[in-house]
């Protein structure tokens, strides 16, 4: 029934008589459209103003592309940490690019978060070249913080270290 019903929708001919278009047709579907699209970036920007995804800290305003970059130029940009740091308090968040970046800058928030969420911390980045070279990071160097990680490490400081 589907296939008869696509067939009569391919071969109907949607011209009036004497090949004029239907001025229903012309009037309506572009309004339709224009009406969609402005539902669509009503709620895009109702969306984005009120709800924050990714539940980041705040942070300084940013540009489209670079983001925050142009708040670190200058020979010290350390120092342009500082400030952001006065005025967004001890935990703020740039985007670098298309890079997330959380800074904090209380050495005892730094403690609280090494201390609770060592685990989250404690791998190393998952590189290509280790992938690649290691046999997907099954060498020491690259190979993530798991139990097998700390046997091979208690292997290397027996065997490999030791004196004999």
């Amino acid at each position: 029934m589907e296939l008869w019903h696509a067939q009569l929708l391919f071969y109907f001919d949607w011209e009036l008589p004497g090949a004029t278009e239907s001025p229903l047709l012309s009037i309506l579907l572009p309004s339709i459209l224009c009406a969609l699209l402005l539902i669509l970036l009503i709620k895009k920007l109702t969306l984005h103003k009120t709800s924050n995804p990714s539940n980041f800290p705040l942070g300084p305003w940013n540009l489209p592309i670079i983001r925050n970059l142009h708040q670190l130029l200058g020979k010290h940009p350390h120092r342009s940490f500082q400030n952001l740091a006065k005025t967004y308090n001890t935990l703020f968040h740039l985007k670098l690019g298309e890079i997330n970046l959380i800074v904090i800058t209380s050495s005892e928030f730094v403690h609280d978060i090494f201390k609770t969420h060592d685990l989250k911390f404690d791998s190393r980045p998952n590189l290509i070249a280790g992938k690649i070279i290691l046999y997907s990071y099954a060498g020491f160097g690259f190979a993530p913080y798991v139990k097998t990680w700390s046997k091979l490490r208690k292997i290397c400081a027996l065997e490999l270290f030791s004196l004999k």
